[in-house]
């Protein structure tokens, strides 16, 4: 049963694992993996819905380009992958 909270008074909230210090540093690489593929897309994202004045930025011809280039950079990343989970490690 939950313990009974004053009226106006707030529960503490536990510290975020990232302050804690509970991470490990296999959690850190997963991270770093995750921002490293996730940056790319953003950069994509905010090239195609820029609404440049002279045209140059939000066409829709830059859109088959930039998923172009999105394919080949997670074909990379892809057979990165492959290969450290065949040598096995983390990385």
């Amino acid at each position: 049963m939950a313990p009974l909270i004053a009226k106006g008074k707030k529960v503490p909230l536990p510290l975020p694992l990232i302050i804690g210090g509970v991470l490990t540093s296999d959690d850190w690489d997963v991270i770093i993996n995750y921002i490293n593929i996730l940056l790319p897309i953003r950069e994509a994202t905010k090239m195609l819905k820029a609404r440049g004045k002279s045209g140059l930025h939000g066409a829709i011809w830059e859109v088959i380009p930039t998923l172009d280039w999105l394919l080949n950079l997670f074909k990379e990343k892809k057979a990165r992958v492959a290969k450290a989970i065949i040598e096995g490690y983390p990385n």
